[in-house]
């Protein structure tokens, strides 16, 4: 009867760990680049782009924070979690006003519960040099 029982546990671990092994979690994928390219703007103007996401994973994939490394871009993202399945948009304004013409590559953390938790976006463009 003993050995039935340890047969028995033994057979329920190992199900327990087949089943938990198949599971990936919440993944954050992005499909294209990781890059916005606002390509040539004014430098007095606030341009905006978004990068569009999609979670691969098989949890609701939750982002927890993004950040910029300026305040001159300034990130929305999406609140609620996003589904297994699901693809979502971070936007992302910025304001070029005060900067000096020429090209800029600013960066984007995106924190999430994703098997990657934290992810670098970038945005990209170039101030048009002003008309005289």
């Amino acid at each position: 009867m003993r050995n039935r029982a340890v047969y028995i546990m033994t057979l329920f671990l190992v199900a327990l760990i087949c089943v938990s092994a198949g599971k990936q979690g919440a993944r954050i994928e992005f499909p294209e680049n990781r890059t916005i390219d606002l390509g040539l703007i004014d430098g007095d103007t606030i341009s905006s782009g978004a990068i569009t996401f999609r979670n691969t994973g098989d949890e609701p994939l939750v982002i927890m924070q993004v950040f910029a490394d300026c305040n001159c871009t300034v990130p929305d993202y999406p609140r609620d979690p996003v589904e297994p399945g699901d693809s979502a948009r971070i936007t992302v304004r910025y304001d070029g006003r005060g900067f000096r013409h020429g090209p800029f590559l600013k960066v984007i953390k995106v924190r999430s519960n994703s098997d990657k938790p934290l992810v670098n976006l970038f945005v990209k463009g170039t101030i048009r040099r002003p008309k005289k």
